[in-house]
């Protein structure tokens, strides 16, 4: 959070301060992993791929339960 303001402060955004006040929420999705620490770049960019907004209820990802 603190490197995404520092970057938009770099840039001269005008939303940087505010976004500086805001608490991230971390979404809990049902095929969080605890075990795979090595797909991290994967898992980012299939989530920016199908992350539509609107928190997980309708989220397909595609990712399965870990196990």
């Amino acid at each position: 959070h603190q490197n995404f303001v520092r970057y938009l402060a770099d840039k001269k955004h005008h939303k940087a301060s505010e976004i500086n006040t805001l608490t991230p929420d971390r979404l809990e999705m049902e095929w969080r992993t605890a075990e795979n620490k090595f797909d991290c770049a994967i898992f980012v960019m299939r989530h920016m791929e199908t992350y539509m907004g609107g928190g997980t209820a309708n989220w397909n990802s595609g990712f399965h339960r870990e196990g």
